[in-house]
């Protein structure tokens, strides 16, 4: 009796058979341990999982273009109280620098203007001679300081330049005329201001303004040297 005949007779149903599939495709294999088909229990140790990697996340928590924002404005605070630190610091510095030079600055132009008077008002040769030379001196050697001045940031105006204007000058040198003793008050007053003016000019090339600046300080520290000199001549 075939197991057809014997299913039959046992009141089962014959298994139908495709007839297009193999022999070993009618029906998986079954696995002796788990009893599924398909499954290798050892699949865990020939192809072991990679650990997954930690995702970082691109966008920042909360909303991202606010985020943005906040992170640029801060920075753009840090950066403008850092150039504002060392403006702060290099501005300290060159004011200390600019400070003596103004001095100069304002002894000169006081000079050139007693000096513009003198040659007009002056009889004697002595007089003359030394109004004209000091005009034309500091009035070169005023131009090129206020040049240098300029070239590193600094510009001085006409009423800052004219704060040293003596009173009290202009008042003894009135006075003087008045008197007939104009010549001998005149020269006085310069041999005393070139003193200061030279003395300042000393001061201000210890101040370390910078090798262009020492330079121009020194030659015109030699000018006025030989104006002092000129002044005591009779």
């Amino acid at each position: 009796m075939n197991p057809e005949q014997n299913n039959q007779h046992n009141g089962q149903l014959p298994l139908q058979q495709n007839p297009n599939l193999a022999p070993s495709d009618q029906q998986p294999p079954m696995n002796p341990v788990h009893g599924q088909p398909g499954h290798d229990p050892y699949a865990f140790i020939m192809n072991p999982k990679k650990p997954k990697k930690p995702v970082i996340p691109l966008a920042l928590p909360g909303n991202s273009l606010i985020t943005r924002i906040a992170i640029v404005g801060g920075g753009l605070v840090v950066l403008i109280i850092l150039a504002v630190i060392v403006s702060s610091v290099l501005t300290s510095g060159s004011k200390e620098k600019t400070a003596s030079l103004l001095t100069i600055a304002q002894d000169q132009t006081e000079l050139i203007r007693l000096s513009t008077a003198g040659a007009t008002l002056t009889t004697s040769i002595p007089g003359q001679n030394l109004a004209q030379n000091v005009q034309a001196t500091v009035t070169s050697d005023n131009a090129k300081l206020l040049s240098y001045l300029r070239a590193n940031g600094t510009k001085l105006s006409p009423a800052q330049l004219g704060l040293k204007k003596s009173k009290t000058a202009d008042a003894t040198l009135l006075t003087a005329q008045q008197n007939n003793a104009y010549d001998t008050t005149f020269i006085g007053l310069m041999q005393a201001d070139l003193a200061t003016y030279k003395a300042a000019l000393q001061k201000a090339y210890q101040a370390d303004p910078g090798p262009k600046g020492k330079e121009l300080l020194s030659v015109q520290y030699n000018s006025a040297d030989l104006l002092v000199t000129a002044s005591k001549q009779k």
